[in-house]
């Protein structure tokens, strides 16, 4: 495995808080080393923290599934 997939790894399961203190000092390190990665890291750990913050009302799931047929059907045409 490379570093950019290893630190998607632990991205992960810190973001499902999974990772072990070890595992974050590790990710830590790996990200002062890989600012590009850190970058991008930064940005879906932003995203990530604030839609868990919202609250999705039931019926904006099946607005959201909705579209996403839309979009899957006219990707067919092409």
């Amino acid at each position: 495995m490379n570093t950019e997939d290893h630190i998607w790894n632990l991205v992960t399961k810190k973001l499902a808080n999974e990772a072990s203190e070890k595992e974050l000092d590790e990710l830590n390190e790996l990200l002062k080393q890989n600012p590009d990665i850190h970058s991008r890291v930064k940005l879906i750990s932003e995203w990530w923290h604030d839609d868990r913050e919202q609250k999705t009302a039931p019926n904006d799931y099946l607005r959201f599934q909705k579209v996403l047929e839309h979009i899957q059907d006219n990707n067919s045409l092409f």
